[in-house]
Parts: structure tokens; sequence; C-alpha cells
């Protein structure tokens, strides 16, 4: 009986599923070559290593730390995905927990696919082709490359699509306590995740004081309360145990993370969008080039510059970290803080004295290239080059339908979640964009993975919306 009456989404779900199995077994080791330099997806490497490091040693010491000798170990990274990936590890072992995590992150986005195709249905009842959201995440590239990585974003997706299904299409009271255990849990997964529950706590207070309905604060309070229950308890053992304010993550306990590099990249990002070429040209050596008309904002600026990346070069133990390095590892050393000090001038520089490219030009660039990016920043040529700009122009072509999607959505006023999700995908952008540099404006297209995500179910109605227009727009085109 529920085969029968769900055959087709279900056969939408299988043929997802064999899209990313194939993707996996016959693209993945071109694209982690080309894309992440190395020879597989399913590697003991970088961001995985310092989660899987984290859970080793609170399981083998009882403190979960990246780095017991650095204050900031405790915090490097957030427990969420460390969780899921030790429980792999110590259930399989050896390489075959890699390839474990791997394929069960592309089953959970595979599942993704039925939660996008009950939420479009639930949100846009009338709607002509109501497995066009779920066919869209099927078949979406940028979707499909990153389900199989070993990084946090998949992990983060398919929790956040679960709550919304359950807050869209379950929305029972007692099931608020499960949507806040979701979203809480979300965050120590992707912490990008708590912009989406400040924006649906709002919403539901909001909801209450305008109605003074019961049933709105009893489903506000549970939402908090899952959220509390899971991820509250992070903060708490941060300042409890550690005596340190952290809501989120504190990198500097990780060794290529360093101060030295921190600075580097708050000066960077005042400037331009991409840390690179600079960033390769400080840890091979190369001559450092950069536009002088931005990258100087007084008189000093050069020789400040110069001596930041000589000493960077030479001397910087955070950049000695990172892989090709021309001197290898080195040890913290004095040139640390002075490699700080001039970053962090530099940078004080262009929030004091260019103050409109700072908060206005540059975040104008980085939004640009959050919804046009065209390439990736490994250098790729031929038919690989042609298949990245055509992936990211789908990319660009979804996101800006998804927004039209969204701005009649709410003129038409269908289901108050596809607010939600607008405000979820417009919130994240500005703080991504406009935010302080460093973090914030290192625009990484995973860290935008779960807004993307959510913005296909705007983007179906779009279309959605141009078929049932076309019977106006057509007789009209004929009579011109």
């Amino acid at each position: 009986m529920f085969y029968s009456k769900h055959r087709g989404i279900f056969v939408v779900c299988l043929l997802g599923l064999i899209a990313r199995l194939l993707y996996v077994v016959f693209l993945s080791p071109e694209v982690a070559q080309h894309y992440f330099n190395a020879p597989s997806l399913f590697l003991d490497q970088g961001d995985f290593h310092d989660w899987l490091t984290s859970i080793k040693n609170l399981v083998e010491t009882g403190i979960y730390t990246v780095n017991p000798e650095n204050e900031y170990g405790y915090f490097s990274r957030m427990p969420g995905y460390a969780f899921f990936i030790g429980f792999f590890y110590y259930l399989f072992g050896s390489d075959t927990y890699l390839y474990a995590i791997g394929y069960t992150q592309v089953l959970l986005d595979s599942i993704n696919i039925y939660f996008i195709y009950r939420i479009y249905n639930s949100l846009f009842p009338n709607n002509r082709y109501p497995y066009l959201a779920a066919i869209t995440y099927a078949v979406h590239p940028i979707i499909i490359f990153w389900a199989p990585c070993l990084f946090a974003e998949s992990l983060s997706v398919f929790l956040l699509i679960f709550a919304l299904y359950l807050y869209v299409c379950k929305s029972f009271t007692y099931n608020y306590l499960t949507i806040g255990i979701l979203l809480g849990l979300g965050i120590l997964v992707r912490p990008q995740i708590a912009v989406f529950v400040f924006v649906i706590i709002t919403y539901q207070g909001i909801w209450f004081i305008r109605h003074r309905h019961a049933n709105n604060l009893a489903k506000a309070c549970l939402l908090v309360l899952g959220v509390l229950l899971t991820y509250g308890w992070w903060p708490f053992r941060n300042y409890v145990f550690h005596h340190k304010v952290v809501v989120t993550h504190d990198i500097r306990g990780i060794d290529y993370w360093g101060p030295d590099v921190y600075s580097y990249m708050q000066y960077i990002f005042s400037i331009q969008t991409n840390w690179e070429p600079q960033f390769s040209q400080i840890i091979t050596n190369r001559d450092f080039t950069v536009d002088p008309s931005v990258a100087y904002a007084v008189p000093g600026d050069s020789a400040l510059l110069t001596e930041a990346i000589y000493l960077a070069q030479n001397y910087g133990s955070g950049f000695s970290c990172w892989s090709g390095h021309w001197k290898g590892r080195m040890a913290p050393n004095p040139a640390d803080a002075k490699i700080v000090a001039l970053f962090d001038t530099l940078h004080s520089h262009q929030i004091q004295y260019n103050a409109f490219h700072y908060w206005v030009i540059q975040p104008l660039k980085t939004l640009k290239k959050c919804l046009f990016k065209n390439s990736v920043s490994q250098p790729v040529n031929g038919y690989a080059y042609y298949l990245t700009s055509t992936i990211f122009c789908i990319r660009s072509i979804s996101i800006i339908l998804g927004i039209i999607g969204c701005v009649l959505a709410i003129r038409n006023r269908e289901h108050h979640s596809v607010f939600l999700i607008f405000a979820f995908f417009t919130l994240w952008y500005l703080i991504m964009c406009f935010g302080p540099t460093g973090f914030m404006r290192n625009v990484e297209f995973r860290y935008l993975l779960q807004t993307d995500s959510l913005m296909i179910i705007p983007f179906a109605y779009c279309i959605d919306c141009l078929y049932k227009a076309r019977k106006t727009i057509l007789p009209f085109i004929e009579l011109s």
C-alpha cells in the first residue's frame, strides 16, 4: 500500500541514489584530484582529521580537544560531526570507516529527496508538477558533488531539511521538541544552522505576540527547549569547564590556523574576495602581488606589507603547517607576534581610512561571488573548465529563480515557511558577505550549501509559476 501510494517519489529517490553512487564510483576520483588535489574523496586529512582527532582524544583521554597543548584546542571543532564520524571509526576501524561515512551521507542525502518532495507539496498544494522540486534536488550537481565529501555540510543539510519537513508536514505541538533537537544537533554540526534557528524562533515569538495563542507559545518553548537540550550544553561546557565564552568554535587551537594565518586572512579579505594566489605566494616563497590601489590605505602600508610578507614567508609557524611550504614545518616563534601586529595594522587601516571600500564595495564583490561564481580555486583546463563553469551557471540560475520564487510566494500569500527559507537565505548571505573579515568573508561554497539546498523549493515554485503564466504571455507575444 505504501509503495503504490508513493511509487513516483520512490522512483525519484532511487534514481537520485543511483546518480550519487555513479558519481562516487566513476567521477569522484577525478573530481578529488582537480578540486582537493587528492587521489580520493575518502581521506583522513584537513578538517576531517581535526574532527577525528577531537573525538579520539575524548574517548582515549576523556577530553574533547584538537590539541591538548593549546588552550583553544577545546573549542576548535564543534562536536556534532566529530561524534558522527567517531561512531563509524570505532565501529569499522581501518580505512573502511571512511567509505562507510561517505556512503551513509549519500544515503541520507537521497532521503532528503523525499523530504523536499513532501515539503514542496505541503507548501504549494496547487502546483502542476509535484515532483519538480524533488527531481531538481536529485540531479542538482552541486548537491551531488558534496553529498559524499567528508565534511560536515552533508549531515547538516540532512538535519536541517529533516527539521523543516517536521515543521511543515508534521506540525503537531509535541513535534516542536523534536524539531528543536534536530536543529540543535544541526548547530553542533555546522553553526550556520543557528541562523535558521533564530529565524524560526523569532517568527514563532512574533506570531504569539500578535495573536496571543497559547499553542504558539507552547511551540516556541518546546522549540527552544529542544535546541538547549542539544546545542546548549556546548557553550555551557566551554564556560564552566574551560572559562571561556565560545558559542560556536575558535580555530586558534589548530596549528595551520595559527594567529599569523588568521591575521593574514583578515587583511586579505578586506581588499579582495579570494586569499589566492597570495597565500600560495607566501608558502612557496614567490613574489607577492596585490592591487596597490586598494591594498595600501595610507602611505607606509606598502612597507608594512612588505615586512609582513617577508616574515610570513620565512618565519610564520602557522603558514609553515600548510602542505607545500618551502621550508617545512616550524615551531611557534617570536616572529609570529610581529606578523600578527603588521597584518592587524594593515587591516585596521582599511577599516579606518578605506571604510567605504571595506564596508560596501568589498562586501558587494563578495556577494557577486556568492551568486555568480563560475570557476574553482584550483586551475582547470579543457573539458573540466567547461564542466565546472556549466555547474556554477546552473547553480546561479537556480538561486536567482529561487529568489524570484520566494518573492512570488510571499506576494501570493503562500505558506509562511517560504518566508522563513527566504529570511534564512538573506541573513546568511548578508552575514557571509558583509560581516567582519576573516571567516565571514571567506566564501567556500560548502558554507552556502544549507541555503542553496532550501532554495530549490522556491526555485521549483518559480518554474511552476512561469508555466502557468505562459498562457498569458504567449498570446501577448503572438499579437505583438
